[in-house]
């Protein structure tokens, strides 16, 4: 009796897409944000590919073993325009969720949760009577 050769399970692009932005979304609610898959229809800010109750955040969700990361991110600043910032969401197979964003717009993200610590490291500082020195430690040069 002849061996069956195993079928190997495909599943076309577009609906791994889907299933990848019906994931993603579970997984921002699992985190307490409201987000469902988003209207694909047109492209634009008005339909990325999960919508949010996270203002200024336009998701390009991707769910692929070879993301083309310059294309993902520049179709997500397409369709973010000027008042959204542009975040690619991304998983490969038997891999965590990764986000990717411009350097730009990541370090004002930065500064911003760095002022807020500062903010509270002070606060702390005044309620103990003492200052937290950690960030005057300085950074040594060693490389040249």
């Amino acid at each position: 009796m002849p061996t069956e050769s195993k079928k190997k399970k495909t599943i076309n692009s577009r609906a791994k897409g889907a299933v990848g932005e019906r994931e993603f979304a579970k997984l921002l609610r699992k985190h307490g944000y409201e987000a469902e898959r988003g209207c694909q229809h047109s492209g634009g800010k008005d339909s990325p590919d999960v919508k949010t109750n996270m203002p200024g955040i336009h998701w390009e969700v991707k769910r692929t073993d070879r993301l083309r990361l310059h294309d993902a991110l520049n179709q997500s600043q397409t369709d973010a325009g000027e008042e959204e910032m542009a975040v690619v969401a991304y998983r490969k197979n038997r891999s965590n969720w990764i986000v990717i964003q411009p350097f730009e717009e990541w370090i004002e993200l930065y500064k911003a949760w760095e002022e807020k610590e500062l903010k509270n490291e002070k606060n702390k500082s005044k309620d103990s009577g003492k200052s937290d020195h950690r960030r005057s430690i300085g950074v040594q040069r060693s490389c040249r």
